[in-house]
């Protein structure tokens, strides 16, 4: 129970003065729906991934997020849809969003294509409070054993993309919604994050393939972070990668692709900054799957990386 209040503590905190309320992942690059409703149709094929995340491991009420997506394009491959379905449980707090995304493309060259996303989303937030201890003797913030809210939002995006590189600007929420609202607790709201992301396929050998990215994050209040990551592939069937994350964590990476329909990928959050969260913990573990049908050899001509 102290490590419970503890996490809440630390997370209210967080919600009050840094505003970072986005589920966090270590492997956003194999799935930028995540940050990006325009991601979605961009591989051409009906395309379903899941990403689940055990943050903090050994802590009491630490981080668990879970994400499953499918997506995939339409109309000649001029429009892409995208569902996603996401279960972010932090402490107390336990959040559940479904949303609906649409990209229209337009081919700017042969190989380039140029993407416009829109995102609308339901999230039902929940918090039970009862869960809590408080310094004041009744306090009525803490009487009710479950506080739950339901709310709307929009995001949008633009993707610029070939075989070779992606450029990505995202706002995946776009409505500063108000979570919590009570005499003690702190008032806190769903702050607009903003994304920056780009990345790169060199190709050293015939079978060697490296993948540099980064992700820059930025929401209003909260310090700047960014993620940079290089991945390095083996015959477009094995691949190792190293990440880096400002004030946060180090992150080494694995993804294997058994066959061509299928990619699975595994990584592990080191903190080396245990500021940020004030207790010790034995790291973060994440897994990824993706299942593609309807690949073909036409479509396949060349690896896609992104």
């Amino acid at each position: 129970m102290k490590k419970l209040i503890l996490i809440s503590i630390t997370i209210f905190a967080n919600l009050g003065l840094f505003a970072q309320q986005d589920p966090m992942f270590s492997q956003y690059m194999f799935n930028y729906m995540i940050v990006n409703p325009a991601y979605v149709g961009s591989r051409d094929v009906l395309s379903v991934s899941s990403l689940f995340r055990k943050q903090w491991i050994n802590v009491d009420g630490a981080p668990q997020t879970m994400y499953l997506s499918a997506d995939m394009p339409i109309k000649n491959e001029k429009i892409g849809v995208g569902l996603a379905l996401a279960n972010d449980r932090i402490g107390i707090e336990n959040n559940t969003t479904i949303s609906g995304m649409g990209s229209y493309r337009v081919r700017l060259t042969n190989d380039l294509l140029l993407s416009f996303g829109l995102s609308a989303s339901t999230n039902v937030y929940k918090a039970a409070y009862s869960d809590l201890q408080s310094a004041k003797t009744g306090d009525p913030s803490l009487n009710n054993n479950l506080y739950s809210k339901l709310q709307f939002n929009f995001g949008s995006g633009i993707y610029l993309n070939n075989d070779k590189f992606y450029v990505s600007v995202s706002l995946p929420h776009m409505v500063n919604n108000k979570r919590i609202k009570t005499d003690t607790l702190s008032n806190t709201k769903q702050k607009r994050h903003f994304f920056l992301g780009a990345g790169y396929v060199f190709k050293i050998s015939d079978v060697l393939a490296l993948k540099p990215s980064f992700l820059y994050k930025y929401a209003n209040g909260a310090p700047m972070q960014l993620d940079i990551n290089a991945n390095l592939w083996y015959a477009n069937l094995v691949g190792f990668g190293l990440s880096y994350r400002t004030g946060d964590a180090f992150v080494p990476m694995f993804e294997i692709n058994p066959i061509e329909q299928l990619r699975i990928g595994y990584a592990y959050d080191y903190t080396y900054n245990l500021k940020r969260i004030g207790v010790s913990n034995g790291g973060s573990h994440e897994l990824f799957l993706r299942y593609e049908f309807g690949k073909n050899d036409k479509k396949m001509i060349t690896p896609r990386y992104f």
